[in-house]
């Protein structure tokens, strides 16, 4: 057998409470079991003792780093394989889409994968990623390919607060 792969994963919510929460490991079995089933991850949760949670095992937990993050404002890590970003960008207008995606276009390596809700797309951005999968809604960075200066977020650019809203949302 091949030796396990190591990898880290960073989990990153703008809600601090979420954050701690999904720290915990623990969720609704409902909700994690066909994930389980899916991708075979029996070996990676535990079951609460009424049978109601699934917990992700201690020695995933310890692979994961937690943190609080806008990605209005904060830069993503650089050379990331993967980027999940699922049904958030739906909340933003188009121009804070493109930040949004800008900054994952930085933080990806060469050919890394950007995965997004069903609802949502490369904000107009689409050359710099090429297309794996339009239903699952899975891209790649195209390897050589830089953002222009005029699609390329400036960090240093003003960005508004989230306000709870949906139609109170601006770039």
């Amino acid at each position: 057998t091949a030796a396990p792969r190591e990898f880290r994963i960073y989990a990153t919510d703008l809600n601090a409470e979420a954050i701690r929460r999904a720290a915990e490991g623990w969720y609704e079995y409902g909700a994690l079991q066909p994930l389980v089933d899916r991708f075979g991850l029996e070996e990676c949760v535990e079951a609460s003792e009424d049978g109601a949670h699934l917990r992700v095992i201690a020695e995933v937990r310890r692979k994961i780093i937690f943190s609080v993050q806008n990605v209005l404002k904060h830069s993503p890590l650089h050379a990331l394989d993967m980027i999940s970003c699922r049904n958030m960008l739906i909340y933003l207008r188009p121009e804070a889409q493109r930040k949004v995606i800008s900054n994952f276009h930085f933080g990806l390596k060469e050919n890394g994968i950007l995965l997004l809700g069903e609802s949502e797309g490369p904000a107009g951005l689409e050359p710099y990623f090429s297309d794996l999968d339009s239903r699952a809604k899975l891209y790649a960075k195209r390897p050589g390919i830089r953002l222009n200066a005029s699609d390329r977020w400036q960090l240093n650019r003003t960005i508004p607060s989230i306000p709870a809203k949906r139609a109170d949302i601006t770039a």
